[in-house]
């Protein structure tokens, strides 16, 4: 618990001042000035992965976000700690009544013994992410590319990702996510993972003192990817 803590605790030091914000919906950008935080505990076969995500609103339009995670392998080979520091942010071209969002992230490893089985790798990845966003439903697609370059092992991988997410208002706390995954992956020089991926992802929300929510991921395509549990909880100040 005390490994949970020390990284949790940094998305409740401004409580008394979060807002009432859905900041799940797949369209959720904060205004200028604005700051949202995300906390989330995921578990995939023996992996806990506690990470913590903030974006802040430079503009109306510029977004600035990352995350950092820190790693639990609950196996006797398996190093615990700091596995990466992603940042990165988005810039909204239109927000109409067609929203278009362009995006792009750098990520890096921390401790090198801990991602991807001990590893030191960089990636990035870009892309669009459009959609219409209503007071109870919002439906958004992503088309973009990610490249992971496992240093260390001499091995990289230049990917496609597809996505579609839909998202459903059923009263003032609760709402509901449900989105799909589709990861075309580059197995040119056998790196990484050697099949195409697809990811469905249920997910339901509810809003009291922040937003809480539960998400079950499970892998339609590939066998050796583990399905994951998330927990999340989200505020916006």
């Amino acid at each position: 618990m005390k490994k949970v803590s020390i990284v949790s605790m940094l998305a409740v030091l401004a409580i008394s001042t979060a807002a009432s914000a859905n900041v799940e919906n797949p369209l959720y950008a904060p205004a200028k000035g604005k700051l949202y935080s995300k906390t989330s505990l995921a578990k995939a076969d023996s992996t806990l992965t506690l990470q913590q995500k903030f974006g802040y609103g430079i503009t109306n339009r510029l977004v600035i976000d990352g995350f950092v995670n820190y790693i639990d392998q609950d196996k006797d080979d398996g190093d615990d700690g700091f596995g990466s520091f992603n940042i990165g942010g988005a810039y909204r071209l239109s927000s109409g009544s067609l929203i278009t969002d362009v995006y792009a992230h750098y990520e890096t490893a921390i401790d090198e013994d801990v991602p991807f089985g001990g590893n030191d790798y960089t990636a990035w990845d870009a892309g669009l992410k459009f959609g219409k966003r209503t007071a109870k439903y919002t439906i958004a697609a992503q088309a973009g590319v990610e490249n992971i370059d496992l240093k260390d092992l001499d091995m990289d991988t230049n990917n496609i990702i597809l996505g579609l997410e839909g998202a459903y208002t059923f009263d003032d706390r609760v709402s509901g996510n449900l989105g799909l995954k589709y990861t075309i992956t580059d197995d040119f020089n056998r790196s990484m993972v050697e099949e195409d991926t697809m990811a469905l992802t249920a997910q339901v929300n509810y809003l009291k003192g922040g937003l809480w929510s539960l998400a079950y991921t499970h892998e339609l395509k590939a066998d050796d990817v583990d399905n994951v549990w998330t927990v999340k909880y989200g505020l916006a100040f």
